[in-house]
C-alpha cells in the first residue's frame, strides 16, 4: 500500500512538472525573464495568464515594414537595399527584398470598408527582407531601407497636373495659344511628380494646375 502509494505521488509530480514545463516553437535564447509575471501565471493555471519569458531566435534576422501603394509600385522580390538603424547610424547593411504582399493590411481593409468614397488614405502593405550580414543589429531595431531602384528615362508631369473626371485622367496641353484637353495613361509617382505612359511628349507644355475655369480651347498667352 505504502509502494503504490509512493507511485502515485510521484506520478503526480512529475504530471505536476509536465504542466510547469514550456516549449518554445524555435530554438533560441531566453532573453527577458519576469519571475513575478511567472509565478502569477503558475498560480493562474487554465487560465489567461501573464507574459513574462522572452526568447529571440537564432535565426538569421528578418526586416518586417510597410509600403504604401505609390512605394509597391517600385518595389520588387530581390530588389537590393542598403539599410540604416536609428541606434548605429554609422553602420550600413546590404540585403534584398524576400516578400512584398499583394493584399493591404487588414487595418487599412477595414478601414476602407467603412471609410466611404470620400477617403483620401492610402492603402499599406507589408513585406520582408533579408540581410546580408547583422551584425551591430540587435531584435526589436528600427531601420531605414534605401532601394536601389532601376535607372530608366521616362516622361514624367507635376501631379498637379492632372486632372480626373468620370476616372479619366487627363491634361491640358499648350497649342499654339490654346489649351487642349488630352487623355492619359498614369504610371509610377513619388508624390510630386507622375510618369506619363501615355497622351503627351517630351517638350509639350501642360497648364501646372488648372482651377475649375480652365477649358478645352481656352485661349492663353505665354508669359
Amino acid at each position: 500500500l505504502e509502494k503504490e502509494k509512493g507511485q502515485l505521488q510521484s506520478q503526480q509530480l512529475k504530471k505536476k512538472q509536465d504542466e510547469l514545463t514550456i516549449y518554445s516553437n524555435f530554438a533560441g535564447v531566453v532573453q527577458k525573464l519576469d519571475k513575478d509575471a511567472a509565478q502569477s501565471s503558475a498560480q493562474a493555471m487554465g487560465g489567461q495568464g501573464k507574459s513574462f519569458l522572452q526568447i529571440a531566435s537564432k535565426d538569421s534576422f528578418q526586416i518586417q515594414g510597410t509600403l504604401t501603394e505609390l512605394q509597391k509600385s517600385q518595389i520588387q522580390k530581390d530588389q537590393p537595399f542598403t539599410a540604416t538603424a536609428k541606434a548605429n547610424s554609422k553602420k550600413k547593411w546590404t540585403g534584398k527584398i524576400t516578400e512584398v504582399s499583394e493584399f493591404p493590411t487588414s487595418a487599412e481593409m477595414a478601414q476602407a470598408a467603412g471609410a466611404g468614397e470620400g477617403a483620401q488614405n492610402m492603402s499599406q502593405y507589408t513585406y520582408k527582407a533579408s540581410l546580408d550580414g547583422q551584425e551591430g543589429l540587435s531584435p526589436g531595431y528600427h531601420v531605414s531601407l534605401q532601394v536601389n531602384l532601376e535607372n530608366k528615362k521616362m516622361i514624367a508631369v507635376p501631379s498637379k497636373s492632372i486632372v480626373e473626371k468620370d476616372g479619366e485622367p487627363f491634361v491640358y496641353v499648350e497649342e499654339k495659344g490654346k489649351l487642349r484637353k488630352q487623355n492619359v495613361k498614369k504610371g509610377s509617382t513619388d508624390g510630386d511628380w507622375t510618369e506619363v505612359l501615355e497622351g503627351v511628349t517630351v517638350g509639350q507644355k501642360v497648364v501646372k494646375n488648372p482651377s475649375d475655369n480652365v477649358y478645352d480651347g481656352m485661349e492663353v498667352k505665354e508669359k
